[in-house]
Formats: structure tokens, C-alpha cells, sequence
């Protein structure tokens, strides 16, 4: 399913450059159009120790989420034994609350984005725009 929205703006050339994604490396952001996954038991937890030294991670899904549950993320991303540095709180947007997000050392931040699934930016596209762009920014907490 393709995502025009997230792929104008992850190659727009000033979000390249707030995640230093070098010119080289991607002209343009394309989403994943065959719907396929490949699923394993590990997942994508293996990766993160290795990019949490050099890279911030923002995790991100929705409380709806079939695939990974908020549940099963917060489990995994608790084997990694990361102190919580930011407590459960939530994100709201025009004074209603949107989602939750906690801190989990200072390289990886964890948000649920509510009434979304496990494409958030199809779901709620908005709220997952205002987490993103806040988590960039450094004003999510």
C-alpha cells in the first residue's frame, strides 16, 4: 500500500537532513507496495542494539496493532534493559489526547498512537505526523 503523504515528506530534502540521511543514500523515500512481510521470531530486535549507539531511535505503533501489539513492543524493548528515562506520559494535540510516549535511554523513544493500527500513518495520519515531527524536533516530552 503505498503512503504519497510519508513519501513527499521523508524526500523532502530538509527531513533528509534533521535525520542525516547522506545525499548519497536515497534519492526518494518509496513506502512498501506488495503488502508482503516476512516475519521471524526475533522481529527487528536484533538491529536495535546495533543502532542505538550511533542513531536515536523513535519506535512507534498503534493501540490497535495485530501484528505487534503496544503490549508485545513494550515487552521486547524491555529485553533490551534500557533504564526508562522518560515516564509513560501522554501526547495530546488540540487538547485531546492522541497518544502515549516514554523515554527508554536517551537513544530510543517509544510512542502508541490511539485508534490506530499497524500502519499508524494510514490510520491517523495526522496524530502520527505531530508525534514524528515532534520527535524530530526534540519537543515530544
Amino acid at each position: 500500500m503505498r503512503h504519497p503523504l510519508l513519501e513527499e515528506y521523508f524526500s523532502n530534502a530538509l527531513v533528509k537532513a534533521a535525520l542525516k540521511i547522506p545525499k548519497t543514500v536515497l534519492n526518494n523515500w518509496a513506502s512498501c507496495s506488495n503488502g508482503t512481510y516476512n516475519f521471524s521470531s526475533n522481529g527487528s530486535i536484533g538491529l536495535y542494539p546495533q543502532v542505538l549507539g550511533n542513531y536515536k531511535i523513535l519506535h512507534y505503533n498503534g493501540n490497535n496493532a495485530m501484528l505487534v501489539s503496544t503490549w508485545s513492543a513494550q515487552q521486547w524493548l524491555s529485553s533490551l534493559n534500557l533504564n526508562i528515562t522518560k515516564e509513560w506520559s501522554p501526547i495530546t494535540q488540540s487538547g485531546k489526547t492522541i497518544g502515549f510516549v516514554e523515554g527508554r535511554s536517551s537513544q530510543l523513544t517509544f510512542a502508541t498512537i490511539l485508534e490506530a493500527g499497524d500502519v499508524p500513518a494510514f490510520d491517523r495520519p495526522a496524530e502520527t505526523s505531530k508525534i514524528i515531527s515532534s520527535w524530530i524536533q526534540g519537543t515530544l516530552f
